[in-house]
């Protein structure tokens, strides 16, 4: 069994729920059966759809890269051609039985087409909200939460809160281009020059679009509909699709998104996290592991903290400022100078492998997400190791919270109850553990890969068989030093 997994993120670049799964599934696939994960990201220092690979012991990475974008080039968002044609012939080489995607975001919808086209078995796990909302997590530019799918609102949400710095960066670069096609028009206007003032005044017109009437087409709701139509075209020619919660499945449904077959699945844990011993001489220790994004809640988590006796406790902050396709500065500068504050330490991203370790130097992990989650790995992790989590009841989190037990939800968007949550984990570690208590039913991750394996199985026929390929190994080894 071949399998190809794509995503837009692969940490410890990429860091986020998602990517954090991307990863532990490639892991734990690939010593079953042959794995490949395809990747479309952005990276400022690569040419655009410049092509890398990375030689993992047991599995490759292959990434394209794809140009930096904005909510102002809304089709190339979805419908990126050229990111489905590298990976068309991607397939060609790789020919694998199965693609399992993970995300689109970034990626193309038009992958599933090129996969189809050689009739090759897709899976796709909605591991967000991708199909959606264009942010991912249904939570508001202006803080706050989307439950109904309204295609008005998103367009206020994606293009009418556009922040004026990126207006102005558009503004500045469309002059300078101009320029450019003006000054190779005067040096001759013909052959080479001819071609290099026709290519700068593309390049200028794409960034007056925001300015000009022309442009503003592109942004309307219609836009907007667009690439639902096509998102959901595109799904209904997956084979099944998963989503890590009945919740998730639920809101899908009821959005009218449905594939021929969808199916909620839970998805597993290694059970590995042995949280620290308790000792009353040193500070309580709380943990934070997401990508930092308005819809994380960390701004939350961190001005909670602040508010807690001095010493009583530290703060450890993993992961990184996502560059999404509508950051946020004031967000960002927000958060940096947050993130400062005495008894915080920022611990940056890590791969998927070390998240046990990592979660096992916590007495308390926090979850403040605000928008909607689809019950992530770090929150498995912790619940399946006994780790006390604290989190707001939102979506898959508080479905999965509810099943298993192991955590004390909150509600979410309300400083006050994640004040006193942190005040009662702080005061008296011992007895917050104890009236936690400890979770059960969380799946293993040989469980999951089983289940997988099977849908697999099914979808293409074949068995899987286990796959020794020690050349592999050795061409990484080599490549990685």
């Amino acid at each position: 069994m071949n399998v190809v997994l794509v995503s837009h993120g692969f940490p410890p670049s990429g860091f986020g729920d998602h990517e954090l799964w991307t990863q532990t599934l490639a892991e734990e696939l690939s010593r079953r059966t042959e794995v490949h994960v395809f990747l479309a990201r952005h990276d400022p220092a690569r040419e655009p759809h410049e092509i890398d690979r990375y030689l993992h012991p047991r599995y490759e990475v292959t990434t394209v890269h794809h140009p930096a974008r904005s909510w102002w080039d809304l089709p190339d968002t979805y419908q990126d051609r050229a990111v489905a044609y590298s990976f068309d012939h991607y397939l060609s080489k790789v020919r694998p039985d199965v693609v399992h995607i993970q995300s689109l975001q970034g990626v193309s919808a038009a992958v599933i087409e090129m996969a189809k086209k050689r009739n090759i078995p897709v899976v796709v796990t909605l591991n967000d909200f991708w199909p959606l909302c264009g942010r991912t997590a249904r939570y508001a530019r202006w803080a706050e939460r989307c439950d109904e799918i309204d295609l008005e609102r998103c367009h206020r949400c994606l293009f009418k809160y556009q922040l004026a710095s990126q207006r102005l960066r558009r503004w500045s670069s469309f002059r300078r281009r101009l320029r450019v096609a003006y000054k190779h028009h005067l040096w001759g206007g013909t052959g080479i020059y001819a071609w290099r003032a026709a290519r700068a005044a593309i390049r200028a017109a794409r960034d007056a679009r925001p300015f000009l009437p022309i442009g503003k087409r592109s942004v309307q709701p219609k836009a907007l509909q667009s690439r639902d139509g096509a998102i959901r075209a595109a799904l209904q020619k997956a084979d099944l699709l998963l989503t890590p919660s009945r919740f998730a499945a639920e809101e899908f449904v009821r959005a009218g998104v449905t594939g021929p077959t969808m199916r909620a699945i839970q998805l597993g844990a290694s059970g590995t996290v042995k949280p620290r011993s308790l000792d009353a001489d040193r500070p309580v220790r709380l943990g934070f592991v997401d990508s930092w994004s308005l819809a994380s809640g960390l701004h939350t988590l961190i001005e909670a903290f602040s508010e807690l006796p001095a010493g009583a406790a530290e703060l450890q902050v993993f992961g990184k400022l996502e560059p999404t396709l509508d950051v946020n500065d004031h967000y960002g500068e927000m958060v940096t100078g947050l993130i400062e504050r005495p008894g915080i330490q920022v611990r940056g991203s890590f791969e998927a492998r070390v998240l046990s370790r990592r979660l096992s130097d916590l007495d308390v992990l926090v979850v403040p997400t605000l928008g909607l989650t689809n019950a992530p790995l770090p929150l498995r992790e912790a619940l399946a190791g006994g780790l006390p989590v604290i989190a707001t009841e939102q979506g898959g989190t508080a479905e999965l919270v509810n099943r298993v037990g192991g955590a004390c939800l909150i509600p979410a968007d309300h400083p006050a109850a994640l004040k006193k949550a942190l005040e009662r984990a702080v005061r008296d570690p011992a007895a917050f553990r104890t009236d936690v208590g400890t979770a059960s039913e969380i799946p293993s991750l040989e469980k999951t890969v089983e289940e997988h394996l099977e849908i697999y199985e099914r979808l293409t026929g074949r068995a899987s068989t286990p796959v020794a390929r020690p050349e592999l190994s050795t061409l990484a080894a080599a490549s990685n030093r």
